[in-house]
């Protein structure tokens, strides 16, 4: 919120562009966030903040795959 506030239930949160990136991603695939065009504007973003991130990372980045944790209550 503007005043620093916690949000709250109901309160509209707006993230620029993530529609943008989500649709790049639907329609050109994850290619386009690792390696492409979208990842070269996040690494773009990331370096003009003073972040580490390069578009190199992006393309090497390889998913873990875990098996979840579970318990019962």
């Amino acid at each position: 919120r503007e005043d620093g506030s916690h949000l709250r239930e109901g309160d509209e949160v707006v993230i620029p562009y993530l529609a943008d990136s989500l649709r790049a991603i639907a329609e050109d695939g994850v290619a386009t966030l690792y390696g492409g065009d979208l990842g070269a504007r996040i690494a773009d973003a990331v370096a003009a903040n003073g972040g580490l991130l390069t578009l190199r990372d992006l393309a090497a980045y390889e998913p873990v795959v875990r098996v979840p944790a579970r318990f019962e209550l």
